[in-house]
């Protein structure tokens, strides 16, 4: 997912492990105990088969249970929910569960964020199935993410925005203008996690708001979290044209973050400033972001 929470489990007995975890992999088979994370750390990153019948059960009762949810059983969560979308076969079935884990207000936010992390994906996948018509479920989803958008939910708001951002252009019913207007909204907004407002303004620069240049202009000063003065350093990179250049190359000397210094210098040095008007096609090319769960997405064109 373009958001993503990486793990590293700190194991005390390795050869207990190693023998859970190698049962796991002979087999195949989900683990019949909900409590043996081992097992379901083996068994979410399996490959080979399809999840039927017992062990389909099985995962969705480990996906719905919140008994003990942590960090590692969310991140196990989202392993699982990769597994499911890749079954072409059952992918009906998954829009239906997705909608159920998210809807789910005793699921901790962190899996809830992951499941809709899932949405856009799922979408992508049933229009790219041929379906010429989206089903109740997938509408639903796509009014989901409008909400969690306008929802407040800390990283929710920022996760549907991206999901709704990689829908533009589709034919779901959902408009880069549409996308852009709710970025600059979320951006300007000073009630929002600095995160949020980071992953807005990296959204808006993707749609080509120029519109959103005094507000990065302002966010630039050293008074803002780092976050989202690095946001701000993507958008006049990238929107900012003569001007901008000219602002990253004061930065690039005069700033007293080391990190801002670097991305302006990389951004003059580059040269990937570009002008704020978009081209006659209507587009403007969209940068990769740098996926980064604590501080927002960074923009790697820096």
């Amino acid at each position: 997912m373009r958001i993503r929470f990486e793990f590293m489990f700190c194991i005390g007995v390795a050869t207990s492990i190693l023998a859970v975890c190698s049962v796991s992999a002979q087999t195949g088979r989900a683990p019949a105990r909900g409590d043996d994370l081992e097992g379901w750390v083996a068994f979410s990153k399996e490959r080979s088969a399809g999840i039927e019948g017992a062990d389909r059960a099985r995962v969705e009762a480990f996906l719905e249970n919140p008994h003990g949810e942590d960090a590692a059983r969310s991140a196990i969560k989202n392993n699982l929910l990769d597994r499911l979308l890749a079954q072409p076969s059952h992918r009906p079935e998954v829009g239906g569960l997705l909608l159920k884990l998210y809807r789910d207000r005793t699921l901790s936010v962190m899996t809830r964020d992951y499941v809709l992390q899932h949405f856009a994906p799922y979408i992508r996948a049933v229009t790219a199935s041929g379906h010429s018509k989206l089903d109740d479920d997938s509408m639903a989803i796509i009014d989901e993410l409008r909400g969690a958008v306008w929802s407040g939910e800390g990283m929710l708001s920022g996760s549907a925005l991206i999901g709704l951002d990689a829908l533009a252009g589709l034919d779901v019913g959902v408009t880069e203008e549409e996308t852009g207007m709710m970025a600059m909204y979320l951006a300007a907004d000073e009630r929002c996690d600095p995160a949020i407002r980071a992953t807005a303004l990296q959204v808006a620069m993707q749609c080509g708001r120029s519109e959103v240049l005094p507000l990065a202009g302002k966010l630039l000063q050293v008074n803002f979290p780092l976050p989202l003065r690095m946001s701000a350093v993507a958008c006049v990179a990238v929107l900012g044209g003569k001007s901008g250049q000219a602002v990253l190359s004061k930065l690039s000397t005069d700033d007293p973050s080391d990190e801002i210094r670097r991305l302006a210098m990389r951004a003059v040095k580059r040269g990937e400033t570009t002008s704020a008007a978009r081209p006659e096609s209507g587009t403007v090319e969209k940068p990769q972001m740098l996926e980064n769960s604590k501080n927002g997405p960074i923009g790697n064109n820096l």
